[in-house]
């Protein structure tokens, strides 16, 4: 009998540390519920669209006054797809300006005629080459100090029904997106920015657009290279500045714009649409009040 409470003992008799009870060794790498809850009702709303909101300011000015104060004089200015709607009215405006030297007004058509001190010229965003071109053409005349990439794609031509989108992608609409959106525009800032101005203020922008819940998979491509470009926008911004430069790159929204190109964006935001002649404005107003501490993001007005 003792020999078997010998026996007892032994085997009852702690064998070390105890070890964690399976819930409390698990409990670190559990993911709270909300991680996988889906998104707020308003996810897509305006107000998550820029990064920063410049104040509003004064639309009306006079004829002879600058909008770009913030650059000094003497600007030579690079207005990429000058013959779209946005485009062509920031030529205009620009034209007017009394700081802007010179303007150099990009287009597929290449061969339109400006006046005064417009330039026209030819570039196509799906071919390096012809940015290439375009850029080595703009060097001749001295350092840039604003580019503006104004050009757009979104698929018209076969334009699916609300609900039809995810069902309808289409590898062929997404690529093409994809080459007029964000990587011509990439392109652009490949070979314009090192013919930038360098030492006074100086910006390489693209036109930005808001999040919103896509309704056709034409609208699905739009977004998604839109927002790929407002990537590369930051990622240039933070190479500029680890290389010690001062060329800013930003992202301008000018808000909703009524044109034939954004006609199926603007949903409840019609009757809001500016006029492409007040969206330049806007624009030219925003590249204006861009700051080192923008550079990197997308910016738009109140």
């Amino acid at each position: 009998m003792s020999q078997r409470n010998d026996v007892l003992e032994k085997t009852t008799a702690p064998q070390g540390p105890e070890p964690k009870p399976p819930a409390e060794a698990e409990q670190d790498i559990i993911e709270p519920l909300d991680a996988f809850l889906p998104p707020p009702e308003d996810f897509f709303d305006d107000e998550l669209g820029p990064d920063r909101i410049l104040g509003d300011v004064a639309m009306d000015t006079d004829a002879g006054e600058s909008l770009l104060t913030s650059f000094g004089s003497n600007l030579n200015v690079v207005v990429i797809g000058a013959t779209g709607a946005i485009g062509a009215a920031l030529t205009s405006r620009l034209q007017r300006d009394p700081a802007v030297s010179r303007i150099y007004a990009f287009s597929r058509r290449g061969a339109v005629t400006y006046g005064g001190n417009v330039v026209g010229g030819e570039i196509d965003l799906t071919q390096e080459r012809s940015i290439e071109r375009a850029a080595t053409a703009v060097s001749a005349g001295g350092p840039v100090s604003l580019v503006i990439v104004a050009t757009g794609y979104l698929d018209q031509g076969d334009m699916d029904g609300p609900g039809d989108g995810w069902r309808a992608l289409d590898g062929l609409d997404m690529a093409n997106a994809f080459q007029i959106n964000t990587i011509g525009p990439s392109f652009a800032a490949k070979h314009f920015l090192p013919r930038m101005a360098e030492g006074r203020k100086a910006l390489f922008a693209v036109l930005a657009d808001r999040p919103a819940q896509p309704t056709t998979a034409a609208q699905y491509a739009y977004r998604a290279s839109k927002a790929a470009l407002d990537s590369v926008i930051r990622s240039l911004a933070g190479e500029l500045i680890d290389h010690g430069s001062g060329v800013l790159c930003a992202g301008l929204y000018p808000g909703a714009v009524d044109t034939t190109f954004s006609e199926p964006l603007l949903g409840d935001a019609e009757e809001e649409a500016l006029s492409p002649e007040q969206a330049a404005e806007r624009i030219i107003r925003l590249a204006d009040r861009t700051t080192p501490m923008d550079s990197g993001l997308v910016v738009a007005l109140e």
